[in-house]
């Protein structure tokens, strides 16, 4: 009898032991308070994408973070932080903003842009969504017109742009 007691006793403490260890890589992790719902990160087979038919728009979110009720997406980049977020970063959150509206019905208040060292709360409201609408509106225009020129003069940019095999305006 005392053997299972020692045991019993030995599983809850490696239990304990567990669950600190588990809370302190959440903590330097850097993701916010909630339940992780979705994860596109890491070794293991990523979920699906988010699709919204509506809008003609995929996305796969780093995380979707749930909070009292609230499905909150997070991104998570690796680099170290600007003094504010790039532009293109804001609205990548913002798209997987309206991916959550879209497939959950819910709007989340915001998204959470995570780098190294800092991270930013991207308020989603009726502005920043009207705003992703004009954008993906204009994405749309541009799609159907010859493909633009580069707005660099930067060789190294040029040679990592995923568009570099079909663009006729490369810089060689």
């Amino acid at each position: 009898m005392s053997l299972l007691i020692v045991l019993a006793l030995a599983i809850f403490a490696l239990g304990l032991a567990l669950l600190r260890v588990s809370a302190g890589q959440r903590r330097r992790s850097g993701l916010p308070a909630g339940r992780i719902v979705y994860e596109d990160v890491g070794m293991g087979t990523p979920h699906g994408a988010i699709v919204s038919e509506r809008y003609m728009l995929v996305g796969k979110p780093d995380y979707l973070i749930q909070r009292g009720g609230v499905l909150i997406p997070v991104e998570i980049k690796s680099r170290r932080a600007p003094r504010k977020p790039y532009r293109a970063h804001r609205f990548q959150l913002l798209a997987y903003c309206l991916l959550v509206e879209e497939s959950s019905g819910h709007a989340p208040p915001y998204g959470v842009l995570r780098y190294q060292d800092r991270e930013f709360e991207i308020e989603y409201d009726e502005k920043s969504r009207d705003n992703l609408l004009r954008l993906l509106e204009e994405i749309r225009e541009a799609s159907t017109t010859a493909a633009p020129l580069p707005q660099h003069s930067n060789p190294a940019k040029c040679a990592h742009c995923p568009y570099r095999e079909i663009c006729d305006a490369r810089l060689d």
